[in-house]
């Protein structure tokens, strides 16, 4: 970021600077939960809140398989995002940004039990090292995070970028159709549903050369 004010290599703070905190920024972290859980014989229609309450409202809540979300396809898919790219099928409507051209720098997914007494899990020695559980039935929920760093974002990308993800990871789409068929057609109507508010959270600001 060019300053006439601004000398990075002086101890002395300028008395003026043109800084914004929106668009002087360089990059952006956000990050999105997902808690993921199966309950056997539950009608997975039903809205899921029961036996998590700290989770309430703080995290996208998703009823799946016993499988649960498949974080590989997920992973491929995320791959196939990263990267300078036309998003304009992740857009949402209203978007004031100029251009749909922006940086997604990096995509990161984990996912770790999410411990409750409500819903059986009760031992830390049913979670094995990478992550996962030995046990279904004490693996019944967990959280799955989403990182998002880029340099700079359209109006409820990553909202609908985690939708997308979702899709893939419920294998309704493949990461080969996100690939050919979403990021290519420039149609937010061909990228699925937008995740909720609830689970996003803005987790890092960064700003080149300058100190906040």
């Amino acid at each position: 970021m060019k300053n006439k004010h601004y000398n990075p290599d002086s101890d002395e703070q300028p008395s003026h600077i043109s800084w914004n905190a929106r668009f002087s920024a360089t990059s952006r972290i956000y990050v999105y939960r997902i808690l993921t859980h199966y309950l056997p014989g539950e009608d997975e229609t039903l809205e899921e809140g029961y036996g998590i309450p700290f989770e309430d409202n703080w995290s996208w809540k998703i009823h799946t398989s016993k499988d649960g979300l498949n974080l590989y396809r997920m992973r491929e898919a995320a791959s196939i995002l990263v990267g300078k790219h036309d998003f304009s099928s992740f857009r949402g409507k209203n978007c004031s940004r100029s251009s749909p051209v922006v940086t997604v720098e990096d995509i990161k997914i984990t996912s770790v039990p999410l411990l409750s007494n409500f819903i059986g899990m009760t031992s830390f020695d049913q979670t094995l090292n990478d992550g996962t559980c030995s046990s279904q039935s004490y693996c019944s929920a967990n959280l799955v995070t989403i990182m998002i760093r880029g340099d700079a974002f359209l109006y409820r990308q990553v909202r609908n970028l985690v939708g997308c993800l979702v899709e893939v990871g419920k294998e309704d789409i493949s990461p080969k159709y996100v690939r050919d068929v979403i990021l290519p057609a420039r149609d937010r109507s061909k990228a699925g549903t937008m995740a909720p508010a609830h689970g996003l959270y803005l987790a890092n600001v960064s700003h080149r050369g300058l100190l906040i």
